[in-house]
C-alpha cells in the first residue's frame, strides 16, 4: 500500500498522542508506522459534528487536540452521553470493521484536531496486517462494554474516570 501521497511526517505531539491511543495498544511498532502514514489531519470547530448516528461510515479517526462527546438519541429526540472523547482517543474503526452506519454521534465540545483514517485505507490496513484487526477487536470490546455499563445500569452514574477503571478491571 502507498500513502506517500498524502503523507507528512508527524509532530512530536501527535506521536505521543498516537502511542497512548487503543488503536496502537496491540499493533507492533512496524505495523504502526505503516498506520500513521495512512492518516490525515482534519480540524472541527466547537460544536462542530464530526460523526453523526445513522451516516455511512466513510473514516475513523485519533483526537490529537480537544475533547468531543459521544451521544446517542434515544425517544423524543433526546440525547444520552455516552463518553468523552480527548486526546489519545479513537473512534469510528467499529462502523468499518462491521462496514455499517454509525451507532452514535460525536460532537466537539472544543476546537479539535483529529488524524483521520479513510475508509479505504483502514479496510487494505486489516487486509495486509490482520493483527490489527485483533488489536481493534479487543478495543472495541472494551469501547462496548463501557457503553453498555453507562447507557443500561446504573453503573452509568459513576464519574467517567470510575467507569473506566471498572471496565478495565472486568
Amino acid at each position: 500500500m502507498d500513502f506517500a501521497a498524502g503523507w507528512r511526517p508527524m509532530t512530536q505531539h501527535e506521536n505521543e498522542v498516537l502511542d497512548r491511543s487503543p488503536f496502537f495498544r496491540f499493533l507492533p511498532e512496524e505495523r504502526a508506522d505503516c498506520l500513521r502514514a495512512a492518516l490525515h489531519e482534519e480540524h472541527f470547530e466547537f460544536g462542530e459534528v464530526i460523526v453523526r448516528e445513522g451516516d455511512e461510515a466513510d473514516a475513523c479517526y485519533i483526537l490529537v487536540n480537544g475533547r468531543a462527546r459521544v451521544v446517542k438519541e434515544i425517544k423524543d429526540g433526546q440525547e444520552i452521553a455516552l463518553a468523552v472523547l480527548r486526546p489519545g482517543d479513537q473512534f469510528g474503526e467499529q462502523a468499518l470493521m462491521g462496514g455499517g452506519r454509525r451507532n452514535a454521534t460525536v460532537r466537539c465540545s472544543t476546537a479539535v484536531d483529529a488524524l483521520r483514517l479513510s475508509r479505504t485505507d483502514f479496510l487494505s490496513l486489516l487486509t495486509e496486517h490482520p493483527e490489527l484487526k485483533t488489536a481493534l477487536e479487543l478495543t472495541s470490546r472494551h469501547r462496548t462494554l463501557h457503553g453498555f455499563l453507562h447507557e443500561f445500569s446504573n453503573f452509568g452514574r459513576l464519574p467517567e474516570r470510575a467507569l473506566r477503571t471498572l471496565v478495565q478491571k472486568m
